[in-house]
């Protein structure tokens, strides 16, 4: 606390000794002039903005970051395992268009033996006909191979080859057999899929969650029953806002608050679970708070004041509402604003202006998503000039 006020006040002694230079008259000169090119557009108060200084005179912020174990090699291999037999999971393919990429970081240093070692095993086989036309051929190529065959050509893709392959001779079946390059999973690699579904669906996530930490959460304590995927998910985002809330590292938490609507939205969509739509849509809202209070920007708004004398305020633009939002606006009535606004720093929006762009978010048929901007970079400028010695 004492060093944040000592800053400050380091700050506006520099800043009272270049009060006459250009970068800042300019500066003040255009906060000045957007002010009053919009504020009779878009009414606002200014009255919050102290607010916003005074806490962060006490508050430090902070860029901690959660950290995770390392994933051991037993981990690693496990999980590389379900992931390539995922990659057939759409229908036969070539093992020869598999990126040896993420399997190489997963301990795979050879793709093409690992791919012998799962067809001897017997995870992986030939495809058959029935594979081979659906993965080579397109619905119009199917058509015309129907077509010539004097076969019916109407219908989805699977009825256009359940027509064709009766209508192939043997040495045709055969001869298309032969030349092909395409496998496809056996019943027994579809059976590791379905045990592992979890896995599979983590694939497109791997990039931000941890396999260790995915493990570790995996499995409830003192439990040998895994959670199903979304649950797993659940876990994981949700001891990320702990730690970041913890830390004060505000940006982290707004974007932990942003995953976990998004992962809760998915589970809605892609399952019949009864998924709790009045927390998915406050996890929403805390991560819109968080946005509007600009937190790193204003952290360097205080302690690096001549950085900004050459800075666009326009740059300070709000999220653009999700496009799953509406399915969920019933539950407004449900936020619970007073616990947002007690955990948090303060936002540029006053309380009653935030609730009113949550609101009209919400409710509006077509969101004004330029009037909050204009307002926020209205409040940006006016708290720029703050700093003015």
């Amino acid at each position: 606390m004492i060093k944040n006020i000592l800053s400050y006040i380091f700050m506006r002694k520099k800043l009272s000794k270049v009060k006459g230079s250009d970068d800042f008259l300019l500066l003040y000169r255009d906060c000045a002039n957007f002010i009053a090119s919009n504020k009779n557009i878009f009414p606002y108060t200014t009255e919050n903005l102290k607010e916003i200084l005074k806490f962060w005179l006490v508050t430090s912020y902070s860029y901690e970051q959660m950290t995770y174990r390392p994933e051991t090699a037993q981990e690693n291999l496990e999980y590389a395992f379900v992931d390539y037999l995922a990659c057939y999971k759409r229908g036969a393919r070539n093992p020869d268009t598999i990126s040896s990429i993420n399997f190489w970081q997963r301990g795979i240093t050879n793709i093409y033996t690992y791919f012998e070692k799962l067809l001897d095993e017997g995870y992986l086989q030939n495809a058959n006909i029935y594979e081979i036309l659906n993965a080579e051929h397109t619905i119009p190529e199917l058509k015309v191979i129907a077509d010539s065959l004097g076969v019916s050509k109407t219908g989805n893709k699977d009825t256009l080859i359940s027509n064709i392959v009766p209508a192939l001779s043997t040495s045709d079946i055969d001869c298309i057999l032969a030349e092909s390059h395409l496998y496809a999973l056996s019943e027994k690699g579809m059976n590791i899929l379905q045990n592992n579904a979890d896995y599979v669906l983590l694939h497109k996530y791997i990039s931000y969650v941890p396999l260790s930490a995915f493990n570790d959460y995996r499995f409830p304590p003192n439990c040998t029953r895994r959670r199903n995927f979304y649950d797993t998910m659940f876990q994981f985002y949700s001891a990320q806002i702990a730690f970041y809330e913890w830390k004060h590292n505000y940006h982290s938490l707004g974007l932990a608050h942003l995953a976990l609507y998004k992962i809760m939205m998915e589970e809605s969509k892609k399952t019949t679970h009864s998924v709790p739509f009045d927390l998915v849509l406050l996890h929403y809202v805390y991560y819109l708070y968080l946005s509007s209070c600009f937190c790193l920007e204003t952290k360097h708004i205080n302690e690096f004041a001549p950085c900004y004398a050459s800075r666009n305020i326009r740059n300070f633009i709000l999220p653009t509402p999700d496009v799953d939002l509406y399915k969920i606006c019933d539950f407004e009535k449900f936020i619970n604003y007073a616990v947002i606004f007690n955990e948090n720093p303060p936002s540029y929006l006053s309380h009653e202006e935030f609730m009113q762009y949550v609101h009209e978010m919400l409710n509006e048929p077509a969101f004004d998503q330029n009037k909050w901007n204009t307002i926020i970079q209205c409040k940006v400028a006016s708290y720029i000039l703050l700093m003015k010695p």
